[in-house]
This record gives structure tokens, C-alpha cells and sequence, in this order.
């Protein structure tokens, strides 16, 4: 079921530009690559002309700035929440809007400055359109601008680093100020008095230490998935480049610029997918805990997916009007469906070593498993493919639950 508008807050919108630059990032940097480059260098899956790889060299600018700032904005949201008492509304009254607009702006400043000194062509460090110069035999620029280039790749490492550093301070002021709570727990809990009005308070600083303890976790998730994914590959590019800077060599002289640009490709692309399993691990989670014995990949795809084969329909929090599910249980449908194929190799196996006369195997032990209602392990369903509808997937039905405007973080992003 679609949110409603009030109730999407800061945090969903900063996840939301945040995973559309990793998209863009991703798909011109390292779907594309270089078969965007001009065909004319002759690099292995070269395609394009000076028009494509200057479209490349712009996305790819402005994709990675922006995901910088705005994994920035994700720690800041994280931090005024928790180590400063804010709400999701104050954060939107007071920084939201400006955050935005200057992470739009300064990105699309950014990759657009190289349009007018024709600043993006190919380049052998990482064989695709970026800030580089192109020259003729005599080692004379004909395109682009040194000077652009240096200053370009200054402001793209500078952000990156204040990226980490900033997202680092913001992980251990987090974990610091939860720190105190629960210091300060411990005093409630050994120095209160027994009177109601101390109880109520005690209850409520436990519940807010609990969500405090969630959110410091979600951002120790996403601080480490931008160690592992920018932080390490970012590092070993610097580490050749000094290497080759202190032998005199250019960077693309040597073996590991190869090795670097692999790790680095294979890296930076996973941002965006373990971004994407931390934003539902609450969720996937939840539904874990909800249906006892499920598999945490199985949780993940009956969240991420979509299955109206397996559902009909439930009821989801609101109105309480029964309405069709967004996400069904498909994830629970395949887990069941590997373990059903796993018990029937098994049974096969049973069966055979009885064929054979092995008296090691009870004859019970042979009869055909039944995992799922209605499903027979060796035979499939029963009555062929016709009840394959009729057959009602357990854990479909949902609690009806309303949250308040104070939980919505909580509950739906964490």
C-alpha cells in the first residue's frame, strides 16, 4: 500500500536521493563503461563518439558528489535525531528543504563547469570519459584542461574525505550520546524511587533508549557499508598513485592501476545494494521474528518482492479494509519450495538404498514428506496444477497496527 505523503519523513526522502545517485553512478560508470568512449581509441568495447563520452563523463560527476552529500545528510538526519533530541518535523522545518537544494545545486554545478572547457574525454586511468586532457604526438593539449582536471579531482577527493570523516564523527557521537542513556538508565534503575511517576519516567526513557540503540546500529551498518565500498577502494587508488608518483611513473604504467581499478569496480556498484539491505533489515527482521524458522534471505525477498500469486488479500495498517499486499510471501514460497526439493532428494535417496535391500533404513523413513498443506514431496500437490491456487500460504494475514506520527520513524525505517 502506497504511503501516504505525511507519512514519509526526512530519513525515506535522504534514502531516496541518495539510492537515485547510486543508480546513476552505477549505470554510466560501471554498466556502461566504456563503450561510451569515442571508437577511435580503439579501447576493447569502445563505441561512442565525443558526444557519449561527454554524456558519461556528466552523469558519472554528478552521481558521485551527490551520493556523496547525501550520505553525508543521512548521518546528519541520524545524528540530529539522537544525539540532539530532534524529531523528524523539526528536521524538516528547519534543515530539510536548504540540505536539498544545495546538494542539487553544488552536483549539478560540479559536472557542469567541464561542459564549457570540453573537460570530459577519455581517460587510461580507468578507462572511461572523466576529467582528462586529450594530446597529439608532441604532448600538446588539443582538448580539455589540465588545470580543470587537477582541480576537479581535488574537489571530488576533498568531498570524499570530508564524507568519511564526517560520517565517522557523526557514528561515534551516536554511539557516545547512546552511551550516556544507558549510563543514565542504570542510575534510574538502582536511585529511582518506587512512586508512579518515577516508574512512567523510567518506562519512558527505556523506550527511547531501545530506539536509540536501532538507529545507532543502522548507522554503524551504513557507516561500514561506505568504509567497504568507497573507503577501502578510494585508499588503494591512492596508495598506487603515491607508489607510482614515487618511482616516476604514471599511474596507468603499471600492473596494479589494473588491480585497484578491478577491486575498485567491483566495489563501489555494492554501495547501493548493502544500503538497500540495511534500509530493510528492520522489516525483513520484524518479518523473521513474525514467522519463526524463516530464513533472513527469505525474509528479504517476501519484503522486496512482490507476490500476488501467493497472497490474496490482507489487511494493512489504516482504514482495516482488506486490500492487496505490496509485498507478499514470496520469499517465504521459495525458502519452503528449496526445502521441499531438498527432502525429496533426500527421499529419493531413502528409497533407493531400500530398492536395494539395506536394512539400515526404516521403511517409515521412505514415506514421501509434507512440508507444505497440501504439497506432497514427492509427487508435488495433490491434484496436479489446478490446486496449486487453492492452496493458502501460511503467514499471509497481518496484525492490524496504528503507530503514531512519533513512531513513524521507528516502525517504517527502522
Amino acid at each position: 500500500m502506497r504511503k501516504k505523503k505525511e507519512n514519509v519523513d526526512p530519513y525515506q526522502r535522504i534514502m531516496l536521493g541518495l539510492s537515485l545517485f547510486d543508480i546513476i553512478t552505477s549505470f554510466f560508470a560501471f554498466v556502461l563503461g566504456s563503450s561510451m568512449v569515442p571508437v577511435e581509441t580503439g579501447w576493447l568495447w569502445a563505441a561512442g563518439n565525443q558526444q557519449t563520452c561527454t554524456l558519461q563523463g556528466f552523469w558519472t560527476s554528478l552521481g558521485f558528489l551527490g551520493s556523496f552529500e547525501y550520505q553525508m545528510a543521512l548521518s546528519l538526519n541520524l545524528l540530529m535525531l539522537i544525539t540532539f533530541g530532534w524529531s523528524q518535523k523539526k528536521f524538516a522545518e528547519k534543515i530539510e528543504k536548504p540540505m536539498h537544494c544545495t546538494i542539487l545545486l553544488s552536483s549539478f554545478i560540479y559536472a557542469t563547469v567541464p561542459l564549457f572547457y570540453h573537460g570530459y574525454n577519455p581517460s587510461c586511468i580507468n578507462g572511461q570519459c572523466t576529467f582528462d586532457v586529450i594530446k597529439d604526438d608532441n604532448g600538446s593539449i588539443i582538448r580539455g584542461s589540465e588545470v580543470l582536471s587537477a582541480g576537479c579531482g581535488l574537489v571530488f577527493y576533498a568531498t570524499l574525505l570530508l564524507m568519511l570523516v564526517f560520517c565517522t564523527t557523526a557514528m561515534v557521537w551516536v554511539y557516545a550520546s547512546v552511551r550516556r542513556q544507558e549510563n543514565r538508565m542504570k542510575k534510574y534503575r538502582f536511585g529511582s524511587n518506587s512512586d508512579s511517576a518515577s516508574a512512567r519516567e523510567i518506562a519512558r526513557d527505556e523506550s527511547q533508549n531501545k530506539e536509540s540503540k536501532k538507529i545507532r546500529k543502522i548507522l554503524l551498518l551504513y557507516t561500514l557499508a561506505l568504509y567497504m565500498c568507497l573507503g577501502v577502494p578510494f585508499s588503494v587508488h591512492w596508495a598506487v598513485m603515491i607508489h607510482q608518483t614515487i618511482h616516476g611513473k604514471a599511474y596507468h604504467d603499471h600492473d596494479l592501476n589494473f588491480g585497484s581499478m578491478l577491486f575498485s569496480a567491483f566495489m563501489v556498484p555494492f554501495q547501493g545494494v548493502f544500503n538497500c539491505l540495511v534500509y530493510f533489515m528492520p522489516k525483513a527482521l520484524k518479518r523473521q521474528r513474525a514467522n519463526p524458522g524463516t530464513w533472513l534471505i527469505a525474509a528479504y525477498l517476501d519484503v522486496l518482492l512482490p507476490s500476488k500469486l501467493f497472497c490474496g488479500k490482507i489487511t494493512e495498517n489504516g482504514d482495516g479494509e482488506g486490500k492487496s499486499s505490496t509485498f507478499g510471501n514470496f520469499g517465504r514460497s521459495v525458502e519452503r519450495f528449496l526445502s521441499t526439493r531438498i527432502s525429496r532428494s533426500r527421499t529419493v535417496s531413502l528409497r533407493s538404498r531400500t530398492t536395494t535391500g539395506s536394512s539400515d533404513v526404516e521403511p517409515s523413513r521412505a514415506e514421501p514428506s509434507r512440508n507444505v498443506e497440501g504439497f506432497d514431496a514427492a509427487n508435488g500437490f495433490e491434484g496436479g496444477a489446478d490446486e496449486m491456487d487453492e492452496v493458502e500460504t501460511p503467514g499471509c494475514e497481518r496484525k492490524k497496527k496504528t503507530v503514531t506520527y512519533d513512531d513513524e520513524f521507528v516502525e517504517n525505517a527502522m
